[in-house]
């Protein structure tokens, strides 16, 4: 299946096969609760939040991927997937203006999930639902955008075997 990808760290080129990656630490008790943790590595997002945990959304990533571990098993961890949506327009409706080029991606698996249901709200049992919910697939505007005008940002989480295809679009980074 294509997705389309807008790659921020420029780190794509067209033709690469997206590979996991293991933690190479200074201390080994970390590398080796990470290899226990993701015996297969982890993606470039998973490796941003596996040492960043003092920011919100690390904390979210974890919370979600602990709801995950425990009640979804199998649905792909958020860890070590590949990001993307499924048409060019996308990118512009839920990135804004941004920098980074935007690249097709070619994706043996997928999983998909609206991510306005990535939130942090004032108690653990809504974040709980929150995440329950966004694992199961369903629609934050089913669940809490009753008032409000939020418009769905449908998430896919790759994984498998990933190639990356082509560029699509260049972004000339914002001054």
């Amino acid at each position: 299946m294509i997705f389309y990808h807008l790659d921020r760290t420029s780190s794509l080129i067209e033709g690469k096969v997206l590979k996991n990656y293991n933690l190479n630490s200074v201390t080994n008790y970390l590398e080796d609760h990470a290899d226990f943790l993701f015996p297969k590595g982890f993606s470039s997002h998973g490796r941003t939040y596996l040492l960043n945990s003092n920011s919100p959304d690390a904390k979210i990533e974890w919370f979600y991927e602990y709801v995950r571990r425990s009640h979804f098993n199998s649905k792909p961890s958020r860890f070590t997937s590949f990001f993307a949506v499924d048409c060019l327009d996308e990118i512009d409706d839920i990135f804004g203006e941004t920098y980074g080029d935007v690249y097709k991606i070619e994706a043996e698996h997928s999983f998909r999930a609206d991510m306005n249901l990535l939130k942090s709200p004032d108690n653990f049992l809504d974040m709980s639902i929150y995440a329950h919910k966004y694992w199961t697939g369903e629609l934050y505007e089913d669940f809490y955008r009753l008032n409000t005008n939020e418009k769905i940002k449908w998430e896919y989480l790759l994984y498998g075997e990933i190639k990356v295809k082509e560029k699509v679009k260049e972004f000339k980074p914002l001054k």
